[in-house]
C-alpha cells in the first residue's frame, strides 16, 4: 500500500502508551509502571486521571501524588501530554 501511495514519508512516528499502568495502586507503582513503559520506547504516557468517576455513587477526590510520581518518571525522555 505504501508503494501506491508513493513511497514512505517519515522514518519514524511519535506514539503514546495507553493502559501503561494497569494494575498499579500505588504512586510508587505507578511511576515503576511509567519507568518501564519509557524504557520499551514510548515517548510520552497517556491515562485516565479519574477512572472511578465513572463507576462512582458519591464524589471523588483526586489525588495527585500518583501524578507527580509518575511525571517524574518520565524525566529524560518521555512527555506528559495535557487536556
Amino acid at each position: 500500500m505504501v508503494s501506491l501511495l508513493g513511497g514512505p514519508c517519515r522514518e519514524r512516528i511519535r506514539v503514546y502508551a495507553n493502559g501503561w499502568y494497569s494494575g498499579a495502586k500505588t504512586p510508587d507503582a505507578y511511576a515503576a509502571k511509567a519507568k518501564e513503559t519509557v524504557a520499551r520506547g514510548f515517548g510520552a504516557l497517556k491515562f485516565d486521571p479519574f477512572p472511578a468517576v465513572a463507576h462512582a455513587t458519591s464524589p471523588v477526590r483526586p489525588s495527585s501524588r500518583w501524578w507527580r510520581r509518575s511525571r517524574g518518571a518520565g524525566r529524560g525522555g518521555a512527555e506528559s501530554p495535557t487536556c
